[in-house]
């Protein structure tokens, strides 16, 4: 037998796929949500967002499907990795506003709802990245859901740190 006989006969015994299905079940409340499945070279093969993964009660629910995909093998047991990245949460708050216990808009509750999200985050093996919405205050037009502009930055207007960004800075410090 030829090199290409071996060849052939192995094409042959060789399962193939034109797609596979990853289930994915994340749990978040209305935030920004984004999952890439990567080849074992690091390569994105799928990649959804928010917009196309369905929602219920409280968990990313969604199937993504893998065109052409490797199959799994004792030799290749890791094929793919599922990353998610989660993106754009934040609690609206006024700057220098105390009230314990915390209630909305105050520095204590944006900080209280952080960490809920961080807990979550710290447990999630396949996390990649966090984003809080947003770095400082900005205007927006005016509204009634709006006061004087969006207020779900860690620091103000004027660059000043709310209580959020010392606890921010105290997670994203390397010891």
């Amino acid at each position: 037998m030829t090199l290409n006989d071996y060849q052939e006969i192995e094409k042959e015994l060789t399962p193939s796929a034109k797609s596979a299905n990853i289930y994915v079940s994340v749990e978040s409340d209305d935030d920004v949500m984004e999952i890439s499945v990567l080849d074992e070279n690091g390569n994105t093969v799928a990649l959804i967002s928010d917009r196309d993964i369905e929602k219920q009660e409280g968990f990313y629910r969604a199937t993504i499907t893998v065109d052409n995909p490797h199959l799994w093998s004792p030799g290749k047991a890791y094929l793919y990795s599922v990353k998610v990245g989660g993106s754009e949460y934040g609690a609206d708050t006024i700057a220098g506003y105390h009230k314990l216990p915390p209630v909305a808009f105050t520095e204590e509750f944006q900080c209280e709802y952080l960490s809920e999200f961080n807990k979550v985050f710290d447990q999630l093996d396949f996390m990649i990245g966090e984003h809080v919405w947003a770095y400082c205050d900005f205007q927006t037009k005016q509204g009634l859901n709006r006061v004087d502009g969006n207020k779900k930055g860690v620091f103000t207007r004027n660059r000043q740190p709310k209580a959020a960004a010392f606890m921010l800075k105290d997670r994203w410090s390397v010891s």
